[in-house]
Formats: C-alpha cells, structure tokens, sequence
C-alpha cells in the first residue's frame, strides 16, 4: 500500500519535539503540525496564527496533505485566512534582475574525497536507502529492501531569504522533503541515473568490500557528475548555496547530503566555483558528500 507522502511523514519525525514553536522567525506551515502533533491545544495554535507573523506556504498539494495528516479544519481555515491578509496588506515582490543583466553562476564539479580513498566517479548508489536514520525520519518502511530508491540528482540552491519564491515547496523537486530540505530557491537540478547490476560494473567490487554491515543490493543507480552546473542569479548580490545529492524514493525526492557556501557575490561578467561530489563504502554503508572549493573567476 502507498503510504502518505509529505505532511504526514513529518509526524513521525516531530513527534518527540517540544510544545513550543520557535518564536525567532515567521511561524509556518511546519511549526503549526509540530505544535499539532505534540499535543498543544487547538486554540493556543490559533493564538500563534492570529498574533505571530506567519509565512504559509499553501498550495493545493500542501492543504491535501496537512487534511490527511489530521490537521483541525479550524486550524487549516486560520493559516488561510492569515496568508490571504499578508498577501494583501505585503509590498510587491522584490524585482528580479533585468532582461541582460542577470550573470550566470558557474559551478565546476570534480570526483573529490575527505579521505584517502578515491571516490566513485560517477556517482554509484544502491538501490535501496541504506541509512536507517534518514528512512524513519522520512517515515519509510523496513526491511531496507522496501526503501526503492528509483532516481538520483545534484542539486544547486540558494537559501538567501529574499531570493526564495512564494509557495517555494512548489517551485523545486524537493519540497516534499520535509526534514532535510532547507527553505530555497532552485538553481540547477541535474537527475537521470541509470539502473545497473552490480555484477556488470567493476568498480562495485571495491566499494562492495567496504560496504560492512549492509547486504550488498543486487541494483545499483549510476549518474554521471557533469562537468559544470549553471545558472542564472542576480549580479552584486549575496547568494547562501547549498549542493547536494538527492534520490527519489516513494516518488519522493529526499535530500541525502549537503555542503553550504554563504555569500557568493557574482561579478556581471560570471563567476565559477569549485566544487566536489563522491560516493564511496563506509563501515555505516555508504559514505556520500559534496565540498564546496575555492572560487575564481569566469574565463
């Protein structure tokens, strides 16, 4: 059976939280089923939506899903009414850079290691999702064989508030990702991995051998790292990256890992930044990162 997606796998991951939401910034859609979830009574939830600044991302997907997750309609019905006042009562949205003056923000990907041991070039993942850890967060089943992974991606963000759409969740592959997805803006998402034997690619055999205390799938998923990825961002202003590795399980894009680089300022004329991805054996399974390196200018 095909087990609710989004909103309601997040309550198995919040369930041991505290009461209180974080009061630092807006109240979202995320602090309202914590709240809900932990037990704290409807009506002080509806004093924190009526009297806290809020930033509600609710598109037809999310309010499926909070209904599905047991969500109170009152609850559902306030968060509404809150999002449609601050769109009414918010300033225009911050303009995006002109026509011919946005700069393209390269980043320049090669096989890399924290190690001594060479990564895997390209990108070989089982199968199935290893990390017990990562799968009940995300509220998949056990025994691992049930945890399918079915694609794999890089990925490019920028976390800068002020360049994260409205309704974002919506806007990147990754908004159904509830526990490791940061807030952001997409900037490149580069996917299509192929399904392989393991038997049919020699360097399995290596990382086979490091892959202690995980029984070794019989299917691998072989993405080729390309050489660049590119995108178009806004020149003279600070972008907070973030690169990462992502797979699709359940018809779900999960985050698997992540580097972060705060405060690239690209020139007009571009600018390129190193970077590293890797996947290799560990005695946990499997070791995946990124590194972000220095950055130079465009050529």
């Amino acid at each position: 059976m095909r087990r609710t997606v989004g909103i309601a796998l997040l309550l198995a991951a919040v369930a041991a939280l505290a009461l209180a939401a974080d009061t630092a910034g807006p109240l979202t859609v995320e602090d309202v089923v914590r709240m809900s979830v932990a037990g704290r009574p409807s009506e002080e939830i509806l004093h924190e939506i009526r009297s806290r600044e809020v930033d509600f991302d609710l598109g037809p997907e999310m309010l499926r899903e909070l209904r599905i997750a047991g969500i109170p309609e009152p609850l559902i019905e306030a968060m509404l009414e809150r999002r449609a006042a601050r769109q009414e009562s918010a300033p225009g949205p911050v303009a995006a850079a002109p026509a011919g003056t946005a700069a393209t923000l390269t980043v320049r990907l090669r096989p890399g290691s924290d190690g001594d041991e060479a990564p895997t070039d390209p990108l070989l993942l089982p199968a199935v999702l290893l990390d017990d850890t990562l799968a009940a967060e995300h509220g998949f089943g056990a025994p691992a064989a049930e945890r399918g992974i079915t694609d794999v991606a890089l990925f490019l963000l920028c976390r800068t508030p002020d360049h994260v759409p409205d309704h974002w969740r919506g806007e990147t592959p990754l908004g159904r990702d509830f526990v490791l997805a940061p807030r952001h803006r997409l900037l490149a998402f580069h996917a299509g991995a192929e399904r392989v034997a393991a038997a049919e690619i020699g360097k399995l055999q290596a990382l086979a051998a490091r892959l202690r205390g995980a029984e070794l799938p019989d299917e691998f998923l072989r993405l080729p790292v390309p050489e660049l990825l590119t995108s178009s961002v806004e020149p003279d202003l600070a972008h907070d990256l973030v690169l990462g590795i992502a797979a699709l399980v359940e018809e779900r894009w999960i985050v698997l890992t992540t580097a972060e680089r705060d405060g690239i300022v690209v020139t007009p004329a571009g600018d390129e930044i190193a970077a590293a991805v890797w996947c290799r054996g560990s005695a946990r399974g499997v070791d995946l990162g990124a590194r972000f390196g220095a950055t130079t200018e465009a050529p």
